[in-house]
């Protein structure tokens, strides 16, 4: 890693314009990359067809982070034994004829 951190502080010394030529050629190279199957290139063509026409809303990152904690929130819920030392859970109903007597 010392050769990248070594290159970098070079050519963050080179004028703007040189920069930003590097940057694109960087970047062209990873859109050519072809470490994505066909079946993935497929998949992330029909996502895009989806958003484009509307069938599909994406989510935001917060959006999604939200959904993942509610997920975990009821799993924990779902897999949560009562201990010995809780209270039983009462049922609406025998709540409700304690109310009218």
């Amino acid at each position: 890693m010392a050769a990248v951190s070594e290159i970098m502080q070079e050519v963050l010394k080179l004028p703007r314009s040189e920069r930003s030529f590097l940057a694109r050629k960087l970047l062209e190279s990873l859109e050519s990359d072809e470490s994505f199957s066909a079946h993935e290139i497929k998949l992330f063509q029909s996502r895009s067809r989806e958003i484009r026409e509307g069938l599909v809303k994406p989510l935001t990152l917060e959006q999604l982070q939200q959904e993942v904690e509610d997920y975990e929130d009821l799993k924990t819920l779902r897999d949560e034994k009562p201990s010995a030392h809780s209270e039983p859970t009462r049922s609406l109903d025998s709540v409700l004829k304690q109310i009218d007597h």
